[in-house]
């Protein structure tokens, strides 16, 4: 079994038995995000605007995408041959994934690193400001924009129909985790953590009907 990590410059694949290097694949700048692993093809963003797909096995590259002007600190999001993925400047990016060839782009204002949720054929992203963004997968457009009170760091959760994310500034305000309708993007609840402030800096989890 093979493990691969992204580190400062590189991304790396170790024997995970032994911790034995069998390659390393230098990406030309700061790797912040995780690395996504779709079949045998792995998928990584740099800081230097550059996404890549490389070869599982070998380390050797498939194809370079390099449009990105801004850091890309957010995982790939890979779904139905699709890679989804934002920058720093606020762009959500659609890759095909085999090919490495731009579907669609669009600019939606978040300094953003999370990564996009993508399910039922819509792109989830939420960041640093504007709030939250439903996207239409295929084409891009906006299906509908919730506005936060305050940040998001993390990414949304999707489930039963239900977006939620969590978000604060600092130690200012109140930690607000948000529950908004995934087809229309209207709230369904807000439910303030902590009323001496903090971040929700982790996407939520759920289970047995609890959040």
């Amino acid at each position: 079994m093979v493990g691969l990590i992204g580190s400062v410059g590189s991304v790396s694949a170790q024997e995970t038995t032994a911790g034995q290097g069998i390659w390393q694949f230098d990406m030309g700048d700061f790797v912040v995000s995780s690395p996504t692993i779709v079949g045998t093809t792995l998928y990584m963003g740099s800081n230097g605007g550059t996404v890549c797909a490389i070869d599982a096995n070998t380390g050797g590259v498939e194809w370079r995408f390099t449009d990105p002007n801004e850091p890309v600190r957010s995982s790939p999001n890979v779904v139905d041959g699709t890679v989804y993925i934002g920058d720093d400047s606020g762009t959500v990016y659609a890759i095909t994934a085999a090919s490495g060839e731009q579907e669609w782009s669009r600019n939606v204002g978040i300094n953003s690193t999370n990564s996009p949720v993508v399910t039922e054929g819509v792109v989830y992203v939420g960041g640093q400001s504007e709030g939250v963004y439903a996207l239409d997968a295929a084409s891009g457009d906006e299906n509908w924009h919730f506005e936060l009170d305050f940040i998001a760091q993390a990414s949304p959760v999707v489930a039963d129909g239900t977006v939620y994310i969590g978000s604060a500034i600092g130690s200012g305000p109140p930690s607000q985790v948000y529950a908004i309708d995934a087809a229309s993007g209207t709230e369904e609840w807000v439910s303030e953590l902590s009323s001496s402030g903090g971040s929700v800096e982790t996407s939520p989890a759920l289970g047995d009907g609890l959040l």
